[in-house]
């Protein structure tokens, strides 16, 4: 098994789109080019059947690599992606569930976060953006098991986010945050920031650490 895998999570909405080409473009011209596939539910699911698909994929990701970054279909990567994720001090914290590559602008690090004992930070409040996001591959299945204990109480396009806190918080683990961000939203998903009649601001949002070319000394 790799040390490393990334998956792109995209659907039939955003076949031929602008964004998904920007996205395979994005982590094709980074370090992870040798270490991505992209995942396409398929047509005709229901919403259900597609939280079902999601997570067999994410048990499916960690028999590909150790490290296992899952990627929305609408984002701009490191050029560094897979170098900066695999010297991620957090992983090796061992209250470390996930963590995301990813914070909004609107809610600074020093906000949402607390820090532990080696000025590491992690979410205090809920998780909203899952750009990108960060998991080691042994424990996986711990993370699977809890979501789909709590499947029945959370729709999939609002809460997919919040599962990973929520599931972090039920084991008495963490969710960490990257505080140099490496992904960002691509120009143009704020298109995509209404899902059934609620607006979600996704899309309007250039995040203010994010540095392409940041590479961990």
């Amino acid at each position: 098994m790799k040390d490393f895998f990334a998956w792109v999570h995209t659907c039939p909405l955003r076949d031929g789109s602008d964004l998904l080409k920007g996205t395979i473009d994005s982590v094709w011209a980074s370090d992870a080019r040798d270490d991505f596939e992209v995942w396409r539910h398929p047509d005709g699911l229901t919403s259900p059947q597609i939280t079902s698909w999601w997570h067999e994929r994410l048990l499916e990701s960690a028999t590909r690599g150790e490290v296992i970054v899952r990627l929305e279909d609408d984002t701009d990567v490191s050029a560094h992606l897979k170098h900066n994720v695999l010297t991620w001090e957090a992983l090796k914290e061992p209250d470390f569930l996930c963590g995301t590559l990813f914070t909004w602008d609107f809610l600074p690090v020093q906000k949402m976060c607390e820090r532990n004992e080696r000025g590491l930070p992690y979410l205090r409040v809920g998780l909203y953006g899952a750009q990108g996001l960060v998991f080691r591959a042994d424990r996986m299945a711990l993370v699977v098991e809890n979501i789909k204990k709590n499947s029945g109480r959370q729709m999939y396009h609002l809460d997919f986010d919040e599962v990973f806190f929520r599931a972090a918080y039920e084991l008495g683990m963490r969710v960490y945050v990257h505080e140099q961000s490496l992904v960002n939203g691509l120009p143009g998903n704020e298109k995509s920031a209404v899902h059934n009649g609620i607006f979600h601001p996704a899309g309007f949002y250039s995040h203010a650490t994010f540095d392409k070319h940041w590479k961990r000394p």
